[in-house]
């Protein structure tokens, strides 16, 4: 079942000089009980999506197009009808916590609040839910927690109040804005071992935020690859990363560190992200793209079915063709 339907999500930042269209035509589902992640370099417009799902998109941002929870239409409501979907309908885990919590108040005063406005609960259950939201997130010591400020707290104790806080109203839909980013390695697998047993303890839809591939394997269902604003690429996780049929996911996969790969292997992908107060014409990519053609400078490609369940925008799709004598599957590419 469809629990969060994004269709044809625009996001425009006007300006002086030139309107920026950090979100161009976005279509998204989150199925109920699934994990889809939203991948891209840092600039695709990622971040921006999820505010767009979330009403907070900063002035003067305009906000075209729908997301639906299931029938509730969130773009256009007035504040205080988002007010009511914030944290009890969807929640979200931001990249930064520091800067997402108050560091003028304890913990307890920014967890307690939420859950009694969302949950009509008094002030002592309230209190007991937010403990048990902490131990849920398996926070050291949940009570002397309560009593801190943010700054009292280590960054990986920062960010499992952030999922406490975003589990504490019991929402259908969790949103994860790179969570695990500004976390050292040893903590990054703490918080993605943690996520998984929240999903299946808690039965969470997740709209998973991130630039890291190797998290995408270990957590995802599906995958929606983002460039320049738009998905150029979507569909579930084993058939993208073995056959990825875009150029931009084929050289984001090559740029995933490998065990055994000598340092002169890396790859990087040439170029950088389009200015989108002035993009490219055709296909955003293709000044980035060995397979460019001439009809990818001036035709924006659509997506496309190209199985069941996996779809592609792209004039000359990578696709897969049986070759050479022994059999062997070969990846090769339409551009003539």
């Amino acid at each position: 079942m469809d629990i969060l339907k994004i269709r044809d999500l625009s996001v425009t930042f006007p300006s002086l000089g030139a309107n920026t269209r950090a979100v161009n035509g976005v279509d998204l589902t989150l199925r109920q009980g699934e994990v889809l992640a939203l991948v891209g370099e840092s600039g695709s417009g990622k971040s921006v999506t999820s505010l767009g799902c979330l009403g907070l998109v900063p002035t003067p941002g305009i906000v075209t197009g729908s997301v639906k929870l299931d029938e509730y239409e969130i773009v256009g409501a007035e504040d205080h009808q988002l007010q009511d979907i914030r944290g009890s309908g969807i929640a979200m885990i931001f990249q930064n916590p520091m800067a997402a919590l108050n560091p003028f108040f304890t913990i307890a005063s920014q967890l307690i609040a939420p859950i009694r406005k969302h949950r009509n609960f008094d002030y002592e259950t309230a209190k007991n839910e937010a403990l048990i939201s902490l131990g849920k997130v398996q926070m050291p010591d949940p009570q002397l927690a309560l009593e801190k400020y943010p700054h009292q707290l280590s960054g990986g104790q920062l960010q499992r109040v952030m999922i406490a806080l975003a589990l504490a109203c019991k929402p259908r839909v969790l949103i994860a804005d790179e969570p695990t980013t500004a976390l050292d390695v040893t903590v990054q697998a703490q918080i993605l071992l943690l996520l998984r047993q929240l999903l299946k303890d808690e039965k969470l839809s997740i709209l998973f935020i991130t630039h890291d591939l190797g998290v995408v394997a270990t957590l995802a269902d599906r995958v929606a690859v983002m460039y320049a604003g738009r998905i150029v690429e979507i569909g579930d996780i084993k058939p993208i990363f073995a056959e990825p049929k875009h150029p931009y996911t084929k050289q984001l996969l090559a740029t995933v560190p490998r065990l055994g790969r000598s340092k002169d292997n890396l790859h990087a992908i040439e170029g950088q992200v389009p200015d989108m107060a002035a993009p490219p014409s055709g296909c955003a990519f293709h000044p980035r793209c060995n397979q460019c053609s001439e009809i990818c400078r001036t035709d924006i490609p659509v997506l496309q079915s190209f199985d069941e369940n996996n779809k592609v925008a792209c004039h000359h799709p990578v696709h897969i063709s049986s070759g050479g004598s022994n059999g062997a599957t070969v990846l090769t590419n339409e551009a003539g």
